[in-house]
């Protein structure tokens, strides 16, 4: 690049690695676009419970219209608290991309019912051992400052 004053070239420095800063306008957009319809949310846990090898799942629409609740049960091989932690609640990147006979793509699963829902519980529990995983996901949309770093946004308890 030249100095259109002097017509020289401004002194070398070393090169400045960049990397992208997600913000938290990302999670409405990607599950807005994403999951544009409820029944593709639904769709979304349904194959996410059976990429974990589930036979049956069961959806109980039998308390929506009373309680806006929706309960959707699996047989599947369940998730310790670190695997919800890195896998279900990781974002992109899922590791079942270009894996044979597995749904799971883009990484976002857990957004799914977060765009029709003010809260999500998911309930699991590695098969064959006692210990249960227990979170409430929660994100306010409305109250959410889209500028601010993504690892700094709450998501809910576990």
């Amino acid at each position: 690049m030249r100095s259109s004053r002097q017509g020289t070239r401004p002194a070398a420095t070393d090169p400045v690695p960049l990397s992208y800063t997600p913000r938290a306008g990302l999670l409405p957009e990607l599950s807005r676009q994403t999951y544009d319809e409820f029944y593709k949310a639904v769709r979304e846990t349904v194959l996410n419970g059976m990429d974990a090898g589930a036979s049956v799942v069961h959806i109980d629409f039998s308390e929506t219209a009373s309680h806006r609740r929706l309960l959707i049960e699996d047989d599947g091989r369940g998730m310790s608290a670190d695997d919800f932690m890195s896998d279900f609640m990781g974002l992109g990147g899922s590791a079942k991309y270009g894996q044979r006979g597995f749904f799971g793509r883009i990484g976002i699963g857990s957004l799914a019912l977060l765009h029709y829902a003010d809260s999500a519980v998911v309930e699991t529990k590695v098969a064959g051992t006692r210990t249960l995983v227990r979170a409430e996901l929660t994100l306010d949309w409305s109250d959410l400052d889209r500028r601010t770093r993504l690892q700094e946004v709450s998501a809910g308890d576990l």
